[in-house]
């Protein structure tokens, strides 16, 4: 259950769980979700959370396929303290980032039209023994942020841990071009009908 802003208002929507879901097209560009449940569901029901974003880019001379995906969160839940975070050339520790199938390590990359950039949070803050990580994606007319997250809703770190997902944010897109599920919730597009089942009946009803 992904949560945006629209203006002054929260929205959740509500993505099958498992499948990459489109969410935004603004050509050349498409972004996709994954969501899925990385905890026991004795502890928590529901596919809330991101696990990747795929985002594809058709546009000459290169047709590339970008995606972000988390690692397996168990493999951070063993404290390591002397782990530093992932330096230019290195893998990312909590994410796992491709290029048209090939592994992209930490660092800035350019795909024309397209640069990417891997990295750390600067201020080293930890998700088990990994750390806060960003990959920036960046075009003339887009520009997107894909952040590692522990979920903050559990009060045990374990599970923090567990449930580690990943966040979106935008930073710039043409909002008279971008299409999708997220510009019809941030108010950009007309809602459609698709769109408007991905809703709780309550916010479906007050947006209707």
């Amino acid at each position: 259950m992904p949560h945006i802003p629209a203006f002054s208002r929260l929205l959740s929507f509500f993505l099958p769980e498992g499948k990459l879901v489109p969410v935004l097209e603004q050509p050349p560009l498409t972004v996709s979700y994954r969501v899925a449940n990385p905890v026991d569901a004795a502890r928590h029901v529901g596919a809330d959370w991101i696990i990747a974003v795929g985002v594809a880019v058709d546009s000459a001379p290169a047709k590339l396929y970008i995606e972000v995906t988390i690692v397996n969160p168990a493999t951070l839940l063993q404290p390591d303290l002397t782990r530093k975070p992932p330096l230019p050339g290195a893998p990312l520790s909590t994410m796992v980032v491709s290029v048209g199938g090939l592994p992209l390590m930490a660092g800035v990359h350019a795909f024309p039209p397209v640069v990417i950039e891997a990295a750390a949070d600067p201020r080293a803050k930890r998700i088990g023994s990994g750390f806060v990580e960003h990959v920036d994606i960046t075009t003339a007319h887009l520009s997107m942020r894909v952040l590692s997250a522990r979920a903050k809703k559990f009060a045990e770190p374990e599970m923090q841990v567990k449930a580690l997902h990943l966040d979106v944010e935008f930073f710039k897109f043409d909002k008279a071009a971008a299409r999708g599920v997220l510009p019809e919730l941030w108010g950009l597009a007309p809602l459609s009908a698709a769109t408007a089942k991905l809703l709780s009946p309550q916010q479906r009803s007050a947006l209707l």
